[in-house]
């Protein structure tokens, strides 16, 4: 008796571990398949397919393998399973990415379905793999009498074994390495255990008679309420994805949670204590509950993205939260199966879980919204319950009582509607880093979605996620998925500037080649850096994007103030496509620069565009010295994953280089040319003119692409050279998938890592190129960006000051002349932008000139535009101040004019401008002059938007000490008024606006607080305390009514 127990013990001790093995290659499998292929529609149906046709098979090729002949060779069919199971782990990345290759060879992109029909070859290795898993399992069980959903709860917990590597910081280690060990163990237990009929007074399994229920068709214990689940699943994945990041840890987590859960509520025990009626009852009651609970639970991922909690904490809680919610999605499934488990098959429980996946995936790509989702499936658990209940035999009046608790389950659908799942404005601050600045701030919860200038335009749910636009800033609109940044545009760069991160990567590849003819761009959600592109003499730009959802809104947004749009362009053409295929059609032949610019890495969907794979099909597709380009978004993140990025970039390209563009934005340079890293004309073509028109539409000078920080990966004293390298991120340890979730979870200081772990081997582009006349430049427009932002942080009030710095740079640092051939002779010529120096001070001359006589007209001031449309320093941004100077001493000719460069002032300049009168200007004429903005909706945004650079301009000033209290005194005054004023004016414009009357109410009330409130506390405290001791002269230093004037002497470089 004793030795029977033992050797059950052992018995069960190898079926857990076969079953985790199973579990291993499956998470093996899966997270393969999307670190190759993706997550987008197309990718996860393929992937339910090739996992069904492998169960049927494996089903197929089980029923021809008798139970006596596996146990005749027992050994042989114990130990070459395993090792075949162990091999096919290792093998499923090369053959995922060969059979990918294959089907892009073989499916013509113009087919219908052509994406889902590539996807369909690599899903026949999953097919394989799973049918071999199903073998390997099946032929060591010698009695074969384990149910298939026991095994699955007791297997799916072994998945966590794929995330102990990284806990202990080993994220490059193969994933088949895990199911290396779990199988030899399972052979290894297997292998100690006898089989039954060897054991002494072992008890004989009594096979009693079958009942009624074993024999009909178990279309409500099985097929329904997997099917439901299925449904339940991809709703749950849907909603859940607003909430937190959609992260693999995090799923793999959840899969260990749910599964001990069920575990646990399935145990006969527990059956037996809690009625499973009731269970089944409760579990779909809490998901019915889930659009109430919907608020509650995002405050709760709020408190975990900001409380500075460790990775491992954040990760787990967000795991739970998933766990609760899968466990009541499975557990009516559960119940109802453990009723006949044994009579279960495979093909009955996982084939129905797959088939509502599918459907569910299939009204998703209908955009349908995850709340009717979620109504399906509890609409299936209902009525598989009822069905089930009515097809017992038994006493009419014990199937009535039986019926109430399926009955009330179906009612609690009602109590979907009762709630909501306002994703799109939820899940906006929920991963905005303004939120985490403004938690830092000590803003209330409730004015975090109102504590910068936003207005949700429209949200339009897609395949790939739910896409919303919000209006921010002035004229820029952002583009979120699922409430995680894409991307910004402007869409008038004459009044806001273009945000330079979104640009940067397209004009710094354009630069890089000598002569750019095709053109490859991937993602760009946006299509900011397509209509970058569009605007570069080019002969073809093919953009692969993600949906046609999406272009319609670029085009809405991007493009439609462009003479002509890209879509209408003749050089481009645009393919609806994920980028992990399109990159390996050999339909696209090659080009001389791809572009990639899809979203953040950390991201589950974008990993895939992070391997070594995918770098190895991107060469595939560039000619001889093409330059790639890609966006890396750091946010968050410390220096490991940019260094495992770098070094898989190493071992498909000969040149690599990392370029940061603004804190949290990286650029990847590769490419194999001859010219190295950057070519040697490179700064020359920052300065021909498209390419400057570009760079100014962000208010930036080309100057300041020169000087941007560049670490050559390849460079003999850099940083691989000391450091020991990074292992290559690939399908086959999925590094940065993996990684990516605790390592923005974890609370550090990452910009300081940053700098620790990069700046000894940074050095600016500039140094990398041959020294050129150009350098001379770029110091000269240098000083003059220098001494620009000096006047706005040190001198706000006093911005005339700018004529004498730029003065003083035409005498100091004047340009070599330029020679001119004329009539057969040279002669020596003022270089052309000091030229435009010289004229801008004449013709600004002139125009003040007739300002004193009071003959100043609309024709002499529209003479200074010119000096606004191409970037210079010293001049640009001050002209705007002069003209505006102009209109007020002609009485406002032209007030629309007038504004617009108003406006300009506002938006284009540095963060560090500590000027507030001009933003008070431009309020109160848009609020006495409200007719300037002839769209209600268009008035209420530009006024909250004003308000906003109001308070960033306040804030600005708390480092400048002003030179009299009683100027800063009137500036308060006038800031509260004016205030005040745009206050009642966007309440009277809600309605028109579409802005619910509570999100202004919290507007206001953030705007109380961070302006009105502290401008009187100031006024108040410090300066009725200061203009006390303040003297007359100090009180005078600076009159409102003072004229700066330029009067032109006859030079025209006169200046006062």
């Amino acid at each position: 008796m004793f030795s029977f127990h033992r050797v059950m013990r052992l018995q069960t001790v190898s079926r857990v571990a076969a079953a985790m093995a199973v579990a291993i290659v499956v998470g093996q499998l899966t997270i393969s398949w999307l670190n190759l292929c993706g997550t987008s529609p197309e990718s996860m149906a393929a992937l339910a397919f090739g996992t069904g046709f492998g169960v049927i098979l494996m089903s197929w090729l089980i029923v021809r393998i008798p139970p006596r002949r596996s146990d005749r060779s027992r050994i042989f069919f114990t130990v070459v399973p395993a090792a075949v199971l162990a091999a096919i782990s290792w093998w499923i990345p090369a053959s995922l990415n060969a059979t990918l290759l294959a089907g892009c060879d073989s499916i013509d992109p113009a087919w219908p379905c052509a994406s889902l029909l590539t996807l369909i070859f690599p899903a026949t290795i999953v097919a394989f793999a799973i049918a071999t898993t199903g073998l390997f399992f099946r032929l060591g069980d010698h009695e074969r009498n384990i149910p298939w959903t026991d095994a699955a709860l007791t297997g799916a917990p072994g998945v966590i074994a794929l995330l102990v590597p990284v806990w202990f910081g080993q994220t490059t280690v193969p994933l088949a390495a895990s199911v290396t060990v779990m199988a030899a163990f399972a052979v290894a237990t297997r292998l100690l255990v006898r089989p039954a009929t060897q054991i002494s007074n072992a008890p004989v399994c009594q096979s009693g008679r079958l009942s009624f229920a074993l024999i009909k068709p178990a279309v409500f214990e099985t097929l329904v309420p997997f099917a439901a689940s299925g449904i339940l699943s991809v709703a749950l994945l849907e909603i859940f994805g607003r909430l937190m990041p959609g992260d693999l840890p995090v799923l793999i987590q959840t899969i260990c949670l749910t599964a001990t859960a069920l575990v646990i509520l399935s145990r006969p025990l527990t059956l037996r204590l809690l009625n499973p009626q009731i269970l089944q009852f409760a579990a779909i009651l809490m998901l019915a509950l889930l659009p109430l609970l919907f608020g509650p639970l995002a405050g709760l991922n709020l408190k975990l993205n900001t409380a500075g909690l460790s990775a491992w904490s954040v990760l787990f809680q967000r795991s739970l939260q998933c766990a609760v919610f899968c466990t009541a999605a499975l557990t009516p499934a559960i119940c109802m199966v453990r009723e006949n488990r044994e009579s279960t098959t495979a093909e009955s429980v996982i084939l129905p879980f797959l088939t509502g996946i599918l459907l569910a995936l299939g009204a998703v790509s209908q955009n349908v919204s995850a709340i009717l989702i979620l109504s399906a499936g509890i609409l299936l658990y209902g009525v598989s319950l009822i069905g089930d209940r009515l097809t017992k035999r038994g006493e009419a009046l014990v199937i009535k009582r039986t019926l109430i608790l399926p009955a009330l389950s179906l009612l609690s659908i009602s109590l979907v509607s009762l709630g909501s799942i306002a994703t799109s404005t939820t899940s906006s601050f929920l991963f905005s880093e303004r939120t985490a600045a403004a938690v830092q701030r000590g803003v209330a919860e409730d004015l975090i979605a109102q504590s910068c200038a936003s207005r949700l335009v429209t949200m339009v749910p897609t395949p790939s996620g739910e896409i919303t636009v919000w209006r921010r800033t002035g004229d820029i609109f952002e583009f979120q998925r699922n409430g995680i940044l894409i991307g910004q545009v402007s869409t008038d760069t004459n009044i806001s500037p273009q945000p330079a991160e979104d640009i940067l990567p397209a004009i710094m590849a354009l630069s890089n080649h000598a002569q750019p003819s095709r053109v490859l761009v991937l993602g760009d959600d946006t299509g900011a850096c397509l209509r970058v592109c569009s605007h570069f003499p080019l002969q073809e730009i093919v953009a692969v994007r993600t949906d046609r959802n999406i272009t319609e809104l670029a085009r809405q947004y991007t493009w439609s103030r462009q003479q002509l749009p890209p879509d209408r362009d003749e050089r481009v053409q645009i393919i609806h496509e994920p980028a992990t295929i399109a990159v390996r059609r050999r339909e696209l032949k090659r080009f001389d620069i791809v572009l990639a610019a899809d979203e953040s890495g950390v991201q589950g969907g974008a990993a895939c565009q992070y391997t070594a794979e995918f770098y190895k099909a991107i060469r595939s597709r560039m000619s001889v010295n093409a330059v790639f380009c890609q966006r890396f978004r750091q946010s968050n993140l410390g220096p490991e994953p940019l260094k495992a990025v770098m070094s898989t970039l190493m071992n498909s390209f000969v040149n690599v280089g990392v370029i940061q563009t603004v804190p949290g934005e990286i650029v990847l340079l590769a490419s194999d040319s001859e010219n190295g890293l950057i070519d040697s004309g490179f700064l020359a073509r920052l300065q021909r003119e498209h390419a400057r028109r570009e760079i100014a539409t962000a208010g930036w000078d080309w100057a300041q692409i020169a000087i941007l920080p560049l670490l050559d990966v390849r460079d003999p004293l850099g940083m691989f050279s000391r450091d020991i390298s990074t292992p290559p991120i690939s399908i086959a340890n999925a590094g940065l998938a993996m990684s990516a979730a605790s390592e923005t979870a974890r609370a550090a200081d990452k910009l300081s890592e940053l700098q620790a772990a990069f700046a000894p081997h940074q050095q600016q582009i500039l140094a990398t190129v041959p020294a050129t006349e150009d350098v001379e430049e770029i110091k000269r427009r240098l000083s003059a960006l220098a001494q620009q932002l000096e006047i706005l942080a040190g001198m706000p009030d006093q911005p005339w000051t700018y004529r004498k710095s730029l003065q003083m740079e035409m005498k100091q640092s004047p340009r070599p002349p330029r020679d001119l051939i004329e009539s057969g002779k040279i002669t020596k010529v003022a270089h052309p932008l000091d030229l435009l120096r010289q004229n801008y001070f004449i013709t600004l001359g002139k125009a003040l000139t007739a300002a004193s006589r009071g003959e100043l007209n609309t024709d002499l001031i529209r003479r200074l535009d010119i000096f606004t449309e191409n970037f210079e320093p010293l001049i640009t941004h001050f002209a705007h101040y002069e003209i505006i100077r102009l209109h007020e001493l002609s009485q406002h000719p032209n007030p629309a004019e007038e504004f617009r460069h108003r406006m300009h002032i506002a938006f284009f300049t540095s963060p560090t401008d500590a000027s507030v009168r001009p933003i008070i200007s431009a309020v109160q004429q848009l609020v006495d002059q409200p007719s300037l903005i002839a769209s209600e909706t268009e008035r209420y945004d530009i006024l909250n938007s004003l308000l906003q650079k109001m308070i960033e301009r306040w804030e600005a000033r708390t480092a400048w000490e002003p030179r009299s209290a009683l100027r800063v005194q009137n500036d308060v005054d006038l800031s509260v008024s004016v205030a005040n004023r745009a206050l009642a004016l966007m309440e009277d414009l809600c309605d028109e606006a579409s802005v619910e009357k509570a999100d202004f109410y919290a507007r206001r009330r953030f705007l109380n607080a961070a302006l009105i409130k502290p401008l009187r506390d100031y006024r108040d405290q410090v300066l009725a305390h200061r203009m006390k001791s303040e003297t007359p002269v100090e009180l005078n230093t600076e009159d409102p009514h003072d004229l700066p004037l330029l009067i032109n002497s006859g030079s025209g470089l006169n200046t006062n």
